[in-house]
């Protein structure tokens, strides 16, 4: 059963090891972020109880590809709106109101435009839903017990360098609390329905 585990874990669930650093200000958390850039470690992600301006250029985060969704699923309403109508008052039920041709565009507008901004929103939600890990069943993913009240969370890949990342922390940031042997889903992979608090270095 336990082999069984580990296979499964290893194919289904890209997990990292990393160290938790902690910061009680969001200027001693920015400087740290440059500092570990500047070391060249790999952070995973960082949790803010509020946006803190300027810190995705920081960490070279990208335009979000969300658009990309809205403009999918705009045109995906769009398109099964049209259909229908068209369908609806030509072939099968043409009516010929006030004298007006067959398909009568015009009057398509309206609900062309609602279902296309239905469709829009509502996949824009799912997508955003299915990649931050919040759909039903899903584990939550807690880093530390603050994260969300008043504390700065940093995640940092250890790729082998355990000891050298805590010592960096302590000499060269104000960190308030370093946790190691933490596993964190890197960022881009598909969330997994498992409990990840469970997960220890032994079933990797």
């Amino acid at each position: 059963m336990q082999d069984f585990k580990k296979k499964l874990l290893r194919k289904f669930v890209r997990m990292a090891p990393c160290t938790v650093a902690v910061y009680d200000d969001d200027d001693k958390l920015k400087e740290a972020v440059r500092r570990m850039k500047a070391a060249n470690f790999q952070i995973l992600d960082v949790l803010t109880p509020f946006p803190v301006h300027g810190l995705d250029k920081l960490l070279g985060y990208r335009h979000t590809k969300l658009g990309y969704a809205a403009f999918f699923f705009g045109m995906l309403g769009f398109s099964v709106a049209l259909a229908l109508q068209v369908i609806t008052m030509w072939p099968y039920w043409p009516v010929n109101i006030g004298g007006k041709p067959l398909p009568p565009l015009p009057a398509y507008v309206p609900i062309t435009f609602e279902l296309s901004v239905l469709f829009a929103s509502l996949g824009m939600v799912a997508v955003y839903l299915v990649r931050s890990g919040l759909l039903p069943g899903m584990e939550p993913r807690i880093y530390h017990p603050r994260a969300t009240d008043d504390r700065f969370v940093v995640l940092i890949n250890e790729a082998g360098m355990h000891e050298e990342i805590r010592r960096f922390l302590e000499e060269n940031t104000d960190v308030e609390e370093v946790s190691q042997d933490v596993f964190v889903e890197p960022r881009g992979a598909i969330p997994f329905p498992i409990n990840l608090s469970k997960i220890t270095r032994d079933d990797l």
